[in-house]
């Protein structure tokens, strides 16, 4: 029992925690990213609108790609820090559930009809 409740412990502290810090970490810069990647939008189409000169038109355009890919990045990251939890939430669940069968030699859907066969 001891060992179960390190290693529920263990998956909390190296997973579950970094993980969801992880993600709302990233989220949270890919939210400022996305007010950014709308700002630079919105400059490069006034200046796509009012400027013919070809080097204005690129680096407008850079600047709008920077934040892009800044913000692909950030929801990678943050997706990763999701699926580092998950695994974590994943770890904790499988421990939770084996609780009950964790001395049996059985397998659990026997002893479970086993046990509605008793009462019924």
């Amino acid at each position: 029992m001891r060992l179960r409740s390190l290693r529920s412990l263990l998956l909390l502290l190296l997973l579950v925690v970094p993980g969801v810090f992880c993600f709302f970490f990233c989220m949270y810069f890919a939210l400022q990213d996305w007010a950014a990647l709308q700002k630079a939008y919105v400059a490069f189409e006034r200046t796509a609108a009012r400027s013919t000169d070809m080097s204005t038109l690129f680096v407008a355009e850079a600047k709008q790609n920077i934040h892009r890919i800044n913000l692909f990045a950030d929801v990678v990251w943050a997706l990763l820090g999701g699926v580092v939890a998950a695994i974590g939430i994943h770890g904790l669940c499988r421990d939770c559930a084996g609780h009950c069968y964790c001395n049996s030699n059985e397998n659990p859907s026997r002893l479970h009809d086993a046990h509605v066969h008793e009462r019924g």
